[in-house]
């Protein structure tokens, strides 16, 4: 279509109000200093890291692992094989920390959240952020954070159209 022209269209009431609604959101929230944002969940995940490279240790938990775990620690975990007992690593007698074969080295990083959910996105922060919450449960430490839509030519023109429409019919 050219500007200015105009069309008729029939909508039902209920798409009218979501339009008029999702409108006014996107005209009055907070686009994180870009022109169209897009919202979507993010976690603190961790992320391995070459041995020595990261900012966090951890042992090594998967069955069998305890095999490679230092004497101190595997005293202490006795045939109960209780894992409550056992120190930080590197603390309290524990030398795990230097057995390549009883810990990891990882970084936690913000990315987009795992398990399915990586590719949800919303154009509202308000929309996100109400999935976030009566989602919580398929997130650890989930976030809503805003990327950038800017060389996405077709969700900036739904952009454009949802807001034009919102704004006609107020």
């Amino acid at each position: 279509m050219t500007a200015g022209k105009s069309l008729a269209i029939t909508i039902s009431e209920s798409t009218l109000a979501f339009l008029q609604r999702t409108a006014r959101e996107l005209e009055t929230q907070n686009n994180r200093h870009t022109a169209t944002p897009v919202f979507r969940i993010y976690e603190e995940i961790k992320v391995e890291k070459r041995d020595g490279c990261g900012d966090h240790l951890e042992r090594l938990d998967y069955e069998g692992a305890e095999d490679h775990y230092c004497s101190h620690c595997k005293d202490l975990l006795g045939e109960e094989m209780d894992f409550d007992k056992l120190p930080s690593i590197g603390e309290d007698g524990c030398d795990c920390n230097y057995i390549d074969e009883a810990h990891w080295t990882f970084d936690v990083e913000l990315l987009p959240a795992q398990g399915g959910y990586d590719g949800v996105a919303f154009l509202t922060e308000k929309a996100a952020q109400e999935y976030l919450e009566s989602n919580s449960y398929h997130f650890d430490k989930g976030v809503v954070y805003a990327e950038s839509a800017f060389r996405n030519h077709e969700l900036n023109a739904l952009i454009e159209a949802i807001k034009e429409i919102g704004e006609v019919s107020a």
